[in-house]
C-alpha cells in the first residue's frame, strides 16, 4: 500500500510538473505583448496539482494489476472527470450550463483519447503476442 501510495505521488509530481511548464509557456505565448498579461495566476497554478493527484489517482486505478481490468476504465474515466470538475471547471466561476457544456467537452476529449489509448495498447499486444508465436521455417535445429 505505501509502494503504491508512493508511486502515486511520484506520478503526481511528475504530471505536476509538466502542467505548469505547458501552462506557463501557454499563457507566455497567449499574453507576452499585453502588460501583465504574462503573470501567472496563482490561483490556477496551485489547482493544477490537486487535478494532477486526481489523474495519478487515475492512472494508479487503470494500470492496477488487483482490479479486473474492466473496471478500470471507468474508475480511471470517473477520477480523470472529477479532477476536471473540481479543479478546472468548478473554480472558473462560469455559469451552469457553461459548466456543463465545458463537461461535456472535456469528456469528449477523454474519450477520444482513451480510445487511441485502448487501440494502440491492443495493437502492442497482439503484435508481442505474435512475436512469441513466431517459429522460424529456416531453424537449423529442426533440420535433421
Amino acid at each position: 500500500m505505501k509502494k503504491t501510495i508512493l508511486r502515486t505521488l511520484s506520478h503526481a509530481a511528475a504530471y505536476y510538473t509538466v502542467a505548469v511548464g505547458a501552462y506557463s509557456f501557454l499563457i507566455w505565448a497567449m499574453y507576452s505583448n499585453e502588460e501583465g498579461g504574462a503573470l501567472l495566476s496563482a490561483k490556477r497554478i496551485f489547482l493544477l496539482l490537486p487535478f494532477c493527484i486526481f489523474f495519478a489517482i487515475a492512472n494508479t486505478c487503470l494500470t492496477s494489476k488487483s482490479l479486473p481490468r474492466g473496471l478500470g476504465y471507468p474508475l480511471h474515466c470517473a477520477a480523470t472527470m472529477a479532477g476536471i470538475y473540481f479543479c478546472v471547471l468548478l473554480p472558473a466561476d462560469m455559469e451552469s450550463r457553461n459548466r456543463l457544456v465545458g463537461f461535456c467537452v472535456a469528456l469528449m476529449i477523454y474519450l477520444v483519447a482513451m480510445l487511441i489509448y485502448v487501440l494502440v495498447g491492443r495493437h502492442v499486444r497482439r503484435t508481442i503476442t505474435e512475436e512469441k508465436n513466431y517459429r522460424s521455417q529456416f531453424n537449423n535445429a529442426d533440420k535433421k
